[in-house]
């Protein structure tokens, strides 16, 4: 069975070992059996250093972030910097965008669809 990978932030002392505040969500992921999880180095990596991850081998498209928010720019550079590497987020950086910026929710709600009884 092919398992969806998701990609966590490492930690800030050595990217190699999930970010403590990531930690329950990591084992309970991995616990599953049903997810490949992977590390990269985020704070350096938003640093400006070269992205790493912790098992290139150990991947399979397309990939869950879930990590700390990334401003717009940085996700996209993120996602760039990924698909570079054959690897393929499932979040479009247009999609981040509109879910980040909840300005740009708005013009997306339907308003016929809202409860009229809240």
């Amino acid at each position: 069975m092919k398992k969806m990978t998701i990609l966590f932030p490492g930690s800030y002392m050595n990217y190699h070992v999930i970010d403590d505040d990531m930690s329950e969500e990591f084992q309970a992921a991995e616990k599953t059996e049903l997810f490949n999880t992977v590390l990269f180095n985020y704070d350096n990596w938003l640093a400006g250093d070269k992205l790493k991850l912790t098992d290139h081998g150990n991947i399979s498209n397309p990939v869950i972030y879930r990590g700390w928010m990334l401003k717009p720019e940085e996700y996209q550079r993120l996602y760039e910097e990924l698909e570079a590497n054959g690897i393929h987020l499932l979040t479009k950086p247009e999609a981040y965008s509109n879910m980040h910026l909840f300005q740009n929710v708005y013009p997306l709600i339907d308003k016929q669809n809202l409860p009229l009884d809240y």
